[in-house]
């Protein structure tokens, strides 16, 4: 008899468990729902967040186009030509001959000086 109450009792038990898991599972349902439709929205909102922003984008690739030629051609007059830096280079090495040439016809050897190299 204590046997059958016993087992009466885990059967309500389990009955009482399973109500409780479909009404827990009811509920994420709808959860899941609310969440699905909100997800919709969201994607509606992200579409139309996207086309906003390839308007924009477009626009400012159009500004960012005028901007970078403008930058190129300011930075043409500073910049050196090939031609130029060689014109300088040669310069340079002439005005280095005619400083040896004076200090052979003087016969003095000039200081040694130690260079600091900064590399």
């Amino acid at each position: 008899q204590q046997k059958k109450d016993e087992e009466k009792k885990d059967d309500e038990k389990k009955d009482d468990k399973d109500k409780k898991d479909d009404k827990n599972q009811d509920q994420k349902d709808n959860q899941d729902k609310k969440d699905d439709k909100n997800k919709d929205k969201k994607e509606n909102k992200d579409e139309q967040n996207k086309e906003k922003d390839k308007e924009n984008q477009d626009k400012k690739d159009g500004e960012k186009d005028k901007e970078n030629q403008e930058k190129q051609e300011q930075q043409k007059p500073n910049q050196l030509s090939k031609q130029d830096a060689q014109r300088m280079l040669d310069a340079l090495n002439n005005q280095e001959k005619k400083v040896q040439a004076k200090l052979k016809k003087k016969g003095e050897k000039g200081e040694k000086t130690n260079i600091e190299k900064d590399w």
